[in-house]
């Protein structure tokens, strides 16, 4: 939209904080009266079945076997598909041995509640934590699974550390899962932002090198008007949006790097979670402080 140019990245052409329409608010009979009667059938066995869900994480192969068809019935995803760089798709034995363990701090981009959920379905381990970078370079816990879900709906908070450089310290993580949002954010999964300015990428390493493995995984969902939530919304509307599509095509896309060179340099983790260019690398002019002025903007137009 025309009214935005100022927060479209210059190099690439994209906007990384604007929602992705839903084709079916132009269809009134789609929009009015089948997604109505859709979500009506099956918001209360949505709702019944999260207590089973919630109590099988003691059980982790049961819990992922009843989560995988929570996801295709309810969110509509009828693939995750996990694959590593440098390894045959059919080489499922390496593929399973490289999957997300304990002690590993693996990099990844956000941009959906259900982000979360398909990094808890391939984990190796139940013992999954959120990190994010604040934009003051400290790291901050979101949680769970559960937790993080709820943070891709209302976006990065303006938590300040006064101890950043304490903060970077994950030993209080150690024998968990560490899944750490670079951008501080959610996008709309067009692209991977810098990292926050003041964050200190070579003193996390070396603080937490000794402890953790560092890998990086390359999220990518479709389509994007199911799934993303680039700008904050309620639980509700996602809720509403996905229960009460018809579309069982959403298909997810994780792609793992284990090999991130010795020297850890931005460019080099970045490029890496790009996929190669699959999501663009945008300047350094997008960050959490430019999301929230697109917020305030895109709110004030809509309103």
């Amino acid at each position: 939209m025309e009214k935005f140019s100022d927060f479209r990245d210059k190099g690439t052409g994209i906007s990384p904080f604007m929602p992705i329409p839903n084709p079916d608010d132009d269809k009134v009979l789609m929009k009015y009266l089948i997604n109505p009667i859709v979500f009506a059938i099956k918001l209360p066995f949505a709702i019944a079945l999260v207590p089973l869900l919630l109590l099988t994480t003691i059980v982790p192969q049961l819990h992922k076997l009843l989560l995988g068809i929570y996801l295709t019935v309810f969110f509509n995803v009828k693939q995750v598909e996990f694959l590593v760089d440098g390894v045959k798709k059919s080489n499922t034995k390496v593929i399973n041995a490289k999957k997300p363990h304990i002690n590993d701090i693996v990099f990844i981009n956000f941009s959906s509640p259900l982000d979360s959920l398909a990094l808890d379905l391939t984990s190796q381990t139940r013992n999954n934590i959120f990190l994010y970078i604040a934009k003051d370079g400290s790291i901050q816990e979101i949680g769970s699974p559960k937790a993080a879900f709820i943070f891709a709906l209302t976006g990065a908070t303006s938590i300040q550390s006064n101890n950043v450089d304490e903060s970077l310290n994950l030993q209080k993580y150690k024998n968990k899962t560490v899944f750490l949002i670079i951008e501080g954010t959610t996008t709309n999964n067009k692209a991977i932002l810098k990292f926050p300015k003041a964050f200190n990428l070579k003193l996390f390493v070396e603080t937490n090198k000794s402890q953790f493995k560092f890998k990086a995984v390359n999220i990518k969902s479709h389509p994007t008007y199911l799934t993303v939530s680039p700008i904050p919304q309620s639980l509700h509307s996602f809720i509403y949006k996905n229960l009460s599509s018809i579309c069982f095509n959403v298909s997810y896309k994780l792609k793992l790097f284990d090999d991130l060179g010795t020297s850890f340099t931005e460019d080099n983790v970045r490029e890496k979670m790009s996929n190669f260019g699959r999501l663009k690398l945008i300047s350094e002019d997008f960050d959490v402080d430019t999301k929230a002025r697109f917020v305030k903007s895109y709110n004030r137009v809509k309103r």
